[in-house]
């Protein structure tokens, strides 16, 4: 798990370390497009990243009023839709 406090470029070094994974999951609470998660993911490919890359976060939708916690269920960004992503997505290989 890495958590990106500061966006203001990605460095070399963070690069070459998630490279070398097979698979990389990428959540944050907000809109996907233009996104962070967007901008990691290519520059991961740029450095010639092959593996899976999994982007979770909110598509171009509207989002009801609710509560945070609602709004994250219904937007799959909640731990328990983000866990059930990961299962489906790597399967037997956990």
């Amino acid at each position: 798990v890495i958590k990106l406090n500061l966006i203001n470029r990605f460095s070399n070094e963070l690069i070459e370390k998630i490279k070398g994974y097979s698979y990389v999951f990428f959540a944050e609470e907000c809109y996907k497009h233009g996104g962070v998660g967007e901008c990691l993911e290519a520059a991961l490919r740029y450095s010639g990243f092959v593996g899976n890359y999994v982007h979770i976060g909110i598509d171009n939708d509207y989002v009801k009023h609710c509560s945070q916690s609602e709004a994250r269920e219904l937007c799959g960004i909640d731990s328990s839709s983000i866990r059930k992503v990961i299962e489906r997505t790597v399967g037997d290989e956990a």
